[in-house]
């Protein structure tokens, strides 16, 4: 079925710039959404304004500075939203990335792991009171499969030590849905859903100046593929979606996550780690 037109929808999108992100903003603004993108780099920000208006046909497309790594940046991006009066109705977490080596951001949190995770949070609270009642909240999680059969791993540290590469990506994917499961209940109250989506292959430039490692999981990651996603203006704004605290599979199907590795004593054990990252 396709997705019909919409009017005075605002939708937030994390890492907006390019790979999934930016394909989702695409479908998005061609449904008749209101854009914001966020990068952290102004020439690449504006480019994918330009491009994306191209594309959908909408001129309704604009662009936050952010640095998604930092918490404090993601601070001034809520007080720039509130100064503007600006409310969400969808806000897609899709920023993402290998980052190596593994080195800490200046608030002491490795910057793979904020970016792939801590940012995801962060947005997600720090945002809370900007999106709407009835609002959606999206959160990338690629491989779902495998991110499905393995044991949840949260780090000792915010600086992740101990980890190695694999590792602390392992930890951010799975950490990113035991975190929609965990807030679900907390924000049915607002009738906001918050719900992880695989958006299927997507050409992303995920780890392109990062070392063979990065080069490898590039590989498994990002197969080259589509350039729009569709799926997400369906689960973003199609009124249809009402379950919240799931993974939808790249065909918009639920998929059961495992019990024995999700646990309500791992989502507390979680907000408790993620409140002071």
């Amino acid at each position: 079925m396709k997705q019909p037109k919409v009017e005075n929808k605002i939708v937030l999108v994390s890492g907006g710039t390019s790979g999934v992100g930016k394909a989702a903003a695409i479908s998005l603004a061609k449904v008749g959404a209101e854009i914001i993108i966020l990068g952290h780099d102004q020439k690449r920000a504006d480019a994918a304004v330009a491009e994306i208006q191209r594309r959908s046909g909408n001129p309704l497309i604009w662009a936050e500075l952010c640095d998604l790594t930092l918490r404090s940046a993601i601070q001034d991006l809520h007080q720039r939203l509130v100064d503007q009066n600006i409310r969400l109705d969808a806000l897609i977490n899709a920023a993402g990335g290998v980052t190596l080596p593994q080195v800490p951001t200046t608030e002491g949190v490795n910057t793979s792991y904020a970016l792939n995770y801590g940012a995801t949070y962060w947005l997600t609270t720090e945002l809370h009171d900007r999106l709407r009642k009835g609002a959606r909240v999206l959160n990338v999680l690629g491989l779902a499969l495998v991110a499905k059969n393995q044991p949840v791993l949260i780090p000792k540290d915010p600086s992740c030590t101990g980890l190695t590469s694999s590792q602390v990506i392992d930890a951010a994917f799975s950490n990113k849905m035991l975190l929609t499961q965990a807030l679900a209940g907390r924000y049915k109250r607002d009738n906001i859903t918050i719900n992880c989506f695989n958006p299927g292959l997507i050409r992303t430039g995920m780890g392109a100046d990062a070392s063979a490692m990065a080069k490898t999981l590039r590989g498994l990651y990002n197969v080259p593929a589509k350039t729009e996603s569709k799926l997400v203006a369906k689960l973003a704004l199609d009124p249809r979606y009402t379950q919240t605290g799931i993974l939808y599979n790249v065909w918009g199907h639920p998929v059961e996550m495992p019990a024995r590795h999700y646990t309500v004593q791992k989502r507390r054990d979680l907000l408790a780690f993620s409140a002071a990252l």
